[in-house]
């Protein structure tokens, strides 16, 4: 009697796995900023990023994780490189005030001819809010505030910021600026200030810019009311 021959039952899937060829690169996800900023209610910076060593004339995906910034799709080169640019690509998060500087995640999927998609590269992206706070809860509005900024360095480039004072809401004259330091790569500076320019009764308009000369359309502003008496 011949002994049984032994055929083991192989899934098709698995199979087909072993004849089909599998995306096989790294890819690498850098951006090309060290931080992007959006305006509360107006939108963001568009993130950019360069890819690389990704698998030739391949389709992708680029999208941040668990929804927290937006997708865009496009297809490698021939040598494994691409450009990538999500438009108004991520929300304010919890909040919308001055912040140091948020982590989103993000991830590439790519999806060869004949294979099946796989995520083949990771990374990290710095977001901020454009937004001022100054903390005039106090007893005294003439002791030292505190002040928080975020936002302006993505949008308008590095440099140390400046604090101008006008008079009223639509004034152009400066009638104080000082000096309130250097923020991190999302703009971000925390620092303590007298708010106040002068003690008088009056309505003031404090603008925050990079570098000393003051251009309204590349500041964030905000409003201070003084009065002669406090109790």
């Amino acid at each position: 009697m011949f002994p049984r021959t032994l055929k083991l039952a192989v899934p098709a899937s698995v199979a087909l796995g072993l004849l089909l060829p599998i995306a096989s690169n790294a890819a690498t996800i850098t951006p090309l900023k060290p931080c992007y900023a959006r305006v509360p209610t107006e939108g963001a910076e568009p993130l950019t990023f360069s890819l690389t060593g990704g698998n030739p004339n391949t389709r992708f995906l680029l999208y941040g994780v668990d929804g927290k910034a937006s997708s865009v799709s496009g297809t490698f080169d021939a040598a494994g490189n691409a450009s990538a640019v999500i438009p108004n690509g991520f929300g304010s998060g919890r909040s919308i005030g001055p912040s140091k500087g948020r982590t989103i995640p993000m991830e590439i999927k790519e999806y060869p001819i004949g294979a099946p998609s796989a995520v083949t590269g990771t990374a990290k992206v710095k977001v901020t809010n454009v937004a001022m706070d100054i903390d005039l809860k106090r007893r005294s509005p003439f002791s030292k505030a505190t002040w928080k900024v975020s936002g302006l360095t993505p949008i308008v480039g590095k440099g140390t910021l400046y604090a101008s004072y006008i008079r009223g809401t639509k004034g152009s004259k400066v009638v104080k600026r000082i000096k309130l330091g250097k923020p991190n790569a999302c703009g971000y500076l925390r620092t303590r200030k007298v708010a106040p320019p002068a003690r008088q009764f009056r309505t003031w308009t404090i603008y925050v810019h990079v570098g000393k000369k003051l251009d309204k359309s590349k500041s964030i502003s905000s409003r201070l009311r003084t009065y002669k008496r406090y109790f």
